[in-house]
C-alpha cells in the first residue's frame, strides 16, 4: 500500500503501518521520495493513502503544508484516519520550535493543523528521546514517553484543555494503546524483599479503570496487550503459559491460575494482534506467519491470510 499516483512503488523503505476502522486509509512513515509531489527534503515522513481514491497525503507538515527538515517517526491513528501523532526532529513544523530535540506533534487532516504536544510544566519543551506515542481512538487523548532526556517518563496530552500531564515520572512505566477515556499504561517493578517483579496494566474507561496486576513470581510474564475503545475489554499475550487471554474485569493473579479469572484463553503465542472495537474477535499473527481471527465467543478460528 506504500505507492505514490498512479500506483507508482516505493523508492525507499516503509514501516509503522496503521489502518482506519473502516479499512479506508492506511496511514505508515516512509523514507521514500516519490509518494507525493515536491518531497524533497530527503527524510522520513509520515503518510496516509485513501484506498478508495488511492491519494496519497503527507502528514508531517507544518503551516501551508511545508516539508519537515527533520525525519519522523512513532506514527499512531485515530479510528477515522483523520487525527494523527507521530515524532519528529524537524526545528519546522511549528514556529518557535528552537529546542533542538526530538518532539512530538499531532496532525488534524480535517482543520489541517500541526500541533506540537510535548510541553509539560511552565509550557517548556520535553526533551530526549521519543519511544512511543499513542492516539485515543475517538482522537481526544494523545500520549508519549520520552527516555534519556532530562524529563524521562510518559505523557498525557487532552485534545479539550490543550494540556499535558505527566502520568508517570519514570522510564519504568510504559504507555499502552489509548481508549477513548484516556491513555492505558503497563508499569513493572521489581520488589527486592520478595525478589519477584509485578506488573500492572490499567486501562482507562468511563468513571474511572480496568485494573490488571500480575506478579511474575507466579511464572506470568506479559509480553504485549490491546484495548478496545470503551476500555472495557483486554486482550493480553503471556509468555508463561504461551497464551492469548481476554479480560473484561478487574482481574489480579499472582499464584492463581489466569484461566479462572479471564473470560477467554487461546493457547498460542503471538505479539501481533488487534482487539476488535467490539471485543467480540482479535486477529493475530501465529507462530507460522499466518493471519487469524479468533472469535472468542464461538472459539472459531478463521484464516485471514494465505501463503
Amino acid at each position: 500500500m506504500s505507492v505514490g499516483t498512479g500506483a507508482k512503488q516505493a523508492n525507499g523503505s516503509s514501516f509503522w503501518p496503521k489502518i482506519s476502522d473502516n479499512g479506508r486509509y492506511i496511514s505508515f512513515i516512509s523514507s521514500a521520495s516519490n509518494l507525493v509531489a515536491g518531497d524533497t527534503n530527503r527524510q522520513a515522513d509520515a503518510f496516509r493513502v485513501d484506498t478508495t481514491t488511492g491519494a496519497v497525503l503527507r502528514l508531517s507538515v507544518g503551516a501551508g503544508g511545508k516539508q519537515a527538515n527533520g525525519k519522523s517517526a512513532n506514527l499512531d491513528m485515530d479510528a477515522t484516519g483523520t487525527k494523527f501523532v507521530f515524532s519528529s526532529t524537524a526545528g519546522n513544523l511549528v514556529s518557535g520550535d528552537t529546542n533542538s530535540t526530538e518532539d512530538v506533534f499531532v496532525r488534524d487532516v480535517a482543520a489541517g493543523t500541526t500541533k506540537r504536544i510535548s510541553t509539560y510544566g511552565g509550557r517548556q519543551p520535553v526533551r530526549g528521546q521519543v519511544e512511543k506515542t499513542t492516539i485515543s481512538p475517538n482522537g481526544a487523548f494523545a500520549g508519549f514517553t520520552y527516555k534519556g532526556g532530562s524529563a524521562n517518563g510518559s505523557y498525557e496530552w487532552t485534545r479539550s484543555t490543550n494540556s499535558v500531564d505527566m502520568i508517570y515520572p519514570d522510564y519504568l512505566l510504559e504507555i499502552g494503546p489509548a481508549t477513548n477515556y484516556g491513555v492505558s499504561t503497563w508499569y513493572s517493578v521489581y520488589s527486592e524483599g520478595s525478589h519477584c517483579t509485578y506488573e500492572d496494566v490499567d486501562v482507562p474507561q468511563a468513571g474511572g479503570s480496568l485494573a490488571i496486576e500480575m506478579g511474575a513470581c507466579s511464572n506470568y510474564y506479559a509480553w504485549a496487550y490491546d484495548v478496545n475503545p470503551a476500555g472495557t475489554m483486554v486482550a493480553m499475550q503471556l509468555e508463561i503459559p504461551d497464551t492469548l487471554y481476554l479480560f473484561d474485569a478487574d482481574t489480579s493473579f499472582y499464584d492463581d491460575d489466569p484461566e479462572d479469572v479471564a473470560i477467554a484463553a487461546l493457547p498460542e503465542f503471538t505479539t501481533s494482534f488487534t482487539l476488535a472495537s467490539d471485543g467480540q474477535s482479535v486477529v493475530y499473527a501465529d507462530d507460522s506467519g499466518q493471519i487469524r481471527k479468533w472469535t472468542h465467543k464461538t472459539g472459531a478460528i478463521a484464516l485471514i491470510s494465505t501463503r
